[in-house]
């Protein structure tokens, strides 16, 4: 634990923060995980995630002004790895939430599949349609 907490120090007097992306982590990966690491299992969970989807541009601002710092300060990660990141975005972004084959194949790990459930009353075609029309919407 000593020697985590020396590594932290040391990170952060070296300013290491200001480089918050590689082509391993960032932003990128850490919105990526965030339906994994959520309970599905009710609908206000469901909208819980569609808030924070709303809130996407905004951790998108805030690193692209940490990396400007970084760039002021001389911090920049190598040009090789960060060319890797668009590609690894495009395979990340590829999967469609509502796709029925994904949802299907996440049934052998319920309650984590992002909008499986629908407010009372609301058919399966009205809810699909419904939030896709809200997930989509602070990213298009």
């Amino acid at each position: 634990m000593l020697r985590q907490l020396d590594q932290r120090l040391t990170d952060y007097m070296l300013k290491t923060y200001e480089m918050p992306l590689t082509q391993l982590r960032g932003v990128h990966t850490d919105l990526a995980d965030v339906p994994r690491s959520l309970p599905f299992r009710t609908f206000k969970n469901n909208e819980n995630y569609v808030t924070q989807l709303h809130e996407i541009p905004t951790a998108l601002a805030q690193t692209i002004e940490v990396l400007k710092q970084g760039e002021k300060d001389g911090l920049m990660p190598l040009r090789s790895l960060l060319e890797q990141v668009p590609e690894q975005c495009r395979g990340i972004a590829g999967e469609d939430p509502f796709d029925r084959r994904l949802r299907q194949q996440s049934h052998c790990n319920p309650g984590r599949t992002p909008f499986a459930f629908r407010h009372p009353g609301q058919s399966t075609q009205q809810r699909d349609r419904d939030c896709r029309r809200r997930a989509e919407s602070p990213i298009s």
